[in-house]
């Protein structure tokens, strides 16, 4: 990311429970945090970014905070601009365990993003 000009880490995606976990902890105490689940979802754009495989871009999603625990002013996040990241279509010729690699912008509707 750095070669792209974006310099500064401000928070963790990761998963909790099988629940997407986005935690902006790089930024003033308190820092914001959000639980959330997908509310909608649309396929990528038809130009977007395929993926280093050629293996298409994942969906967009709206995903918000639906069991209220998020803190910090931050309940919805949506996962835009996707490169790769789809399954392949058969698991035949791939390892046991495989990972399928994407990147996606996340946005929210914070003050500080």
């Amino acid at each position: 990311m750095q070669s792209l000009g974006y310099e500064h880490l401000i928070g963790h995606h990761f998963f909790s429970g099988g629940s997407p976990v986005f935690a902006l902890d790089q930024l003033a105490t308190p820092s914001p945090l959000t639980i959330v689940g997908k509310l909608n979802e649309t396929d990528a754009p038809r130009a977007s970014c395929p993926g280093t495989k050629a293996e298409g871009a994942i969906k967009w999603l709206l995903l918000k905070d639906t069991k209220g625990v998020s803190q910090g002013g931050i309940d919805t996040v949506y996962r835009i601009e996707t490169a790769g990241g789809n399954k392949p279509s058969t698991c035949k010729g791939q390892k046991k365990a495989f990972e399928v690699k994407y990147s996606a912008q996340c946005t929210s509707l914070h003050p500080f993003l």
